[in-house]
């Protein structure tokens, strides 16, 4: 009986209307589409007013934006109209209804999966653009930059929110430990500094000392982490002791310490990584370092509540170790799946432990059984990073970035254990090879459903999102026969990756055509077959390397690029002829450049430019510029660089107002005027030397005709008289 009660709720729901009059444009919809935002919205509130009040509710919005979100209500997607609108636009008016949240999990990448992922973006701050650290912590796609002594803030659309300045020099640590405040820290500074992102302002500091040990002064952050109600941070002094400290996010005091060490040997070093385990409520810190000798370091594991070593690694270590003398180049943990994660650092191999199996030797090493991503030994040398990530392993080898993915179940059932682990991993790249180049990856780190990963001398940041192009795909290529594609792809046509190169030529085309962002093509290829998942064809055809696990669109490119070369080769009838019946002849000499011709010079060039042509008015920027260049010579007389008075100029014409602005715009309107009037005259003046020029050339040319036809008559005379003098003789 209830049950039959709710039905006919929903049923009346459905059926009963409202209007709604939104910046005077009249609305339709129904009662549970209003009521679809959740009881928190403001529709929701209006859809409760009286049934006997027909009239429309009027709100004073845009019209056209609440279109976008009425669909959003309908169906859970954004309609194709909303991409007139900023993703800014759309999040303002959606808060204003209250139905952010829908807004959010409609625009929202897909969970993050490495081997079906690509960079898409990159994050590029304004000033000072070489990164020297950045937190992603927050779990909504957010990130804040470090840069040059500055944090800046992009929102979860990666739109620049905020910048503000800190009196540190480089940030070398952030950590991001309440919504609006990050804990930073540096090489060159001591202490542990806490900055309110909403007002700019230096909040506090941490410093570790101790009265009982005069060493202890002046240390510096190396790694920053947090728990709900601490804060960790690993401390270093500058003879080299060093401590991990817990911090009270409360009171911003120090509450212990966990494991003060002397820094004398490379067991004993500081920190360079901390990652709280909220499982356990264990501290995951790491220290790695490398010398003429090659690795060393250690892994330990703290109990935050009693301040012990729970379970503790260090490598180069014993020889009981199945790899002896393979010391990890970088550990992390993932805390998802409770798994330790190491690189060596001669082999290349990644190593897994479980955290609830640890013992004297827990390392299992991975073994990759797919042929087609290549061999990775003798690849531990170099720069090597490594994150987990969802259950995943992003390992950077230089500027080469690549995912360990884990799968989920096999096919007869059997259970992960530590003898078959390593078979339920596998590899792939995420960038292409044009990626790797761009330079050596300093740090990774996921947040949200995003990747985000920095280079070292090179500005800006990386953004990795997943399964992108196949949705813009859908919109942009029509609907392709299933048959039609197996037969071109099919294993007897000689033809097959000549077709397959057209296909993703094509696709490759629609999406730089039609896509704002510059998307790289992601493909998930399986060696049995290659499936497009969620599309509306499937494409089905052998892949000639013959194994069963993934290989990368960087292998695919390199099959269907071919050889290298500007433009399409083409092969000409006379080339397909045998040596013998071709026509060989003797070969053109090349047309060499005349030497005695010579080229104007720059400054010649400038020499033919009139010099009495007007010249282009200032905007009003540069209006501004020449008052204010006055004006800071004024306050630094010492300054002399051009540059540094633009910078200067630059930053305080952003921080004007518009009614700050308006007289320098007025000057610059008035001076575009009076450039107009003299072109005008100056383009008469020109148009009537030029007639007058016509007019001498014409008469000349006349000129020279009758002096020409008169040389011709005195000509013919001589010639006449000539004869007669002949004949005279005769």
């Amino acid at each position: 009986m209830e049950d039959e009660n709710i039905q006919l709720a929903n049923r009346t729901l459905n059926q009963e209307r409202i209007k709604l009059n939104v910046g005077g444009k009249l609305f339709e919809t129904t009662v549970s589409t209003t009521r679809s935002g959740g009881p928190e919205s403001l529709l929701y509130a209006l859809s409760n007013r009286p049934r006997d009040d027909r009239n429309p509710i009027f709100i004073d919005r845009d019209p056209e934006i609440f279109s976008v979100l009425l669909y959003l209500l309908r169906t859970n997607r954004l309609p194709s109209s909303a991409r007139r609108f900023s993703k800014q636009e759309l999040f303002d008016e959606a808060i204003f209804y209250g139905i952010e949240a829908n807004l959010k999990s409609a625009i929202s990448p897909p969970s993050f999966d490495g081997i079906d992922a690509s960079i898409v973006a990159n994050i590029r701050p304004t000033s000072d653009g070489v990164v020297s650290a950045f937190t992603a912590g927050d779990g909504d796609g957010s990130i804040w930059l470090a840069h040059g002594g500055q944090i800046s803030c992009y929102d979860r659309n990666l739109i620049h929110d905020r910048t503000i300045r800190t009196h540190l020099e480089e940030i070398t640590s952030i950590r991001r430990v309440w919504p609006e405040i990050a804990a930073l820290g540096s090489d060159a500074i001591s202490g542990l500094h806490y900055y309110n992102f909403s007002s700019g302002r230096h909040i506090g500091s941490t410093n570790w000392s101790d009265p009982k040990d005069p060493r202890i002064y002046k240390a510096r952050v190396t790694a920053i982490a947090d728990s709900p109600t601490n804060i960790f941070a690993a401390f270093e002094c500058a003879h080299r002791e060093n401590s991990v400290l817990v911090i009270d996010q409360t009171t911003l005091q120090i509450t212990s310490e966990l494991g003060r060490q002397l820094g004398s040997s490379a067991k004993s070093t500081v920190a360079g990584k901390l990652t709280w385990i909220p499982e356990t409520s264990v501290l995951f810190g790491s220290s790695v370092t490398c010398g003429a000798f090659g690795y060393s370091g250690y892994v330990r594991l703290w109990d935050s509540r009693s301040g012990d070593v729970v379970w503790e690694t260090n490598e180069p270590g014993s020889g009981r170790s199945s790899r002896f003398g393979d010391s990890f180049a970088d550990v992390d943990v993932d805390v998802e799946s409770m798994k330790l994660f190491k690189i060596c650092s001669k082999s290349g191999d990644l190593g897994v432990a479980d955290i609830r199996k640890l013992g004297d030797d827990p390392w299992v090493y991975l073994k990759d059984k797919n042929p087609g991503m290549g061999n990775t030994g003798r690849r531990g040398t170099g720069n090597i990073k490594i994150h987990c990530f969802r259950k995943q392993v992003l390992v950077g080898r230089e500027g080469e970035l690549e995912v360990w993915s884990r799968v989920e179940e096999r096919e007869n059932g059997v259970e992960e254990s530590k003898d078959t682990g390593e078979d339920f991993y596998r590899r792939n790249y995420v960038d292409k090879a044009e990626d790797s180049e761009r330079g050596i990856i300093k740090e990774i780190e996921g947040g949200g459903d995003r990747l985000f990963v920095s280079r070292e001398n090179v500005e800006g940041i990386e953004v990795a999102l997943r399964g992108l192009v196949w949705r813009q795909l859908l919109h942009v290529l029509p609907v392709v026969p299933v048959a039609l594609i197996n037969f071109l792809l099919s294993p007897g046509s000689n033809s097959t990756l000549v077709l397959l190169n057209s296909f993703v030529s094509s696709i490759t085309l629609s999406l730089s055509l039609s896509l704002s962002l510059s998307l790289s093509l992601s493909l998930s290829l399986s060696l049995r077959n290659i499936s497009v998942v969620d599309s509306l064809f499937s494409i089905s055809f052998p892949i000639p390397f013959g194994s069963d696990g993934l290989v990368h669109r960087r292998h695919l490119s390199c099959i269907m690029k071919g050889p290298k070369g500007k433009g399409t080769s083409r092969v000409s009838k006379e080339a397909l002829k045998p040596v013998d019946d071709r026509k060989v002849g003797k070969r053109k000499a090349a047309i060499k450049a005349d030497k005695g011709i010579k080229r104007p010079t720059k400054k010649e060039l400038k020499a033919l430019k009139d010099p009495n042509k007007p010249k282009r008015p200032p905007s009003a920027f540069f209006v501004f510029l020449e008052e204010f260049r006055q004006e800071y010579k004024r306050e630094n007389p010492n300054v002399k660089a051009v540059s540094a008075v633009g910078k200067a100029g630059g930053q305080r014409w952003q921080s004007l107002t518009h009614d700050e602005k308006a007289p320098y715009e007025a000057k610059a309107a008035k001076r575009k005027a009076e450039y107009e009037k003299l072109m005008r005259a100056y383009d008469n003046k020109k148009a009537s030397e030029a007639d007058d020029e016509e007019l001498e050339r014409s008469k000349s040319e006349v000129n020279g005709e009758d002096e020409a036809s008169e040389e011709e008559h005195h000509e013919d005379d001589e010639e006449e008289e000539d004869d007669e003098d002949d004949e005279e003789d005769d």
